[in-house]
């Protein structure tokens, strides 16, 4: 694995695109396909150039977020992206909590939890994400 853009996207010192390698380089991969909108019945996709790229985890945000079946969804959808776009991990669990906000504002907060191991390394690292 190379060099990838960091995520959230910086410039660095010099005036380039920040680059990362090694564990950060799969964690920017990991936000990156989570909070890309791929393409499904109800959306061409947010990518013009490779609609297929990315989750359909935001659709998420729509669902009774405390329900077993939006938990079990949400395990699929995030394992289906994962180990279809982030192909030099392997995906060993997705854990998903829901909180309530502590801003004052309605709705709530989905937390998805992903341990995976690196195939090249065999490490076991965990990433998680905010929905």
């Amino acid at each position: 694995m190379g060099e990838v853009a960091a995520f959230p996207f910086e410039i660095n010192g010099s005036g380039d695109v920040r680059m990362v390698s090694d564990e950060e380089a799969i964690r920017a991969e990991i936000l990156q396909v989570l909070g890309i909108e791929a393409a499904s019945g109800v959306t061409s996709g947010e990518l013009q150039w490779d609609p297929e790229k990315g989750s359909l985890v935001n659709r998420l945000r729509h669902m009774n977020s405390r329900s077993p079946a939006t938990f079990a969804l949400a395990r699929e959808l995030v394992g289906r992206a994962l180990e279809r776009f982030v192909t030099y991990i392997n995906v060993r669990s997705v854990s998903i909590r829901v909180e309530d906000p502590t801003d004052g504002t309605t709705g709530s907060i989905m937390r998805i939890r992903v341990q995976y191991t690196t195939r090249s390394q065999n490490t076991t690292n965990v990433v998680e994400v905010t929905v």
